[in-house]
């Protein structure tokens, strides 16, 4: 399964994949974009991946395993959130509203397609 989520106001793109071997398409996806980090060469039995261009592009990954749930949702998007925190210099403290309005918008759009 892949799925594209626009990243509004933020002009990005979050692709979210699941798939039953994540190493072997966050390979393919490293080999067309090598600035989000080596490839992998051994499955460390993790159930997710949130990845992205440390370059300054404004496109991110999650990719899945069938085990998927709520809580890994939030914890894969909690990465992304920040990754654009950073890259946009939003506020990040108990307080700051803008990245608690963006994980809400990620875990909502990323779930409403892994968890039917």
């Amino acid at each position: 399964m892949k799925k594209t989520i626009k990243l509004d106001p933020y002009e990005g793109y979050l692709y979210l994949h699941k798939k039953k071997k994540k190493k072997k398409k966050y390979n393919r996806i490293q080999k067309a974009n090598p600035d989000i980090g080596p490839p992998i060469l051994k499955d460390d039995g993790s159930i997710a991946l949130a990845v992205w261009c440390d370059s300054g592009s404004s496109e991110y990954w999650l990719i899945f395993t069938d085990e998927v749930d709520l809580g890994i949702i939030a914890h894969e998007c909690m990465h992304i959130s920040l990754a654009i925190a950073e890259y946009y210099s939003i506020e990040v403290s108990a307080e700051s509203e803008p990245l608690a309005y963006l994980h809400e918008y990620l875990v909502k759009n990323v779930a409403r397609y892994l968890l039917v």
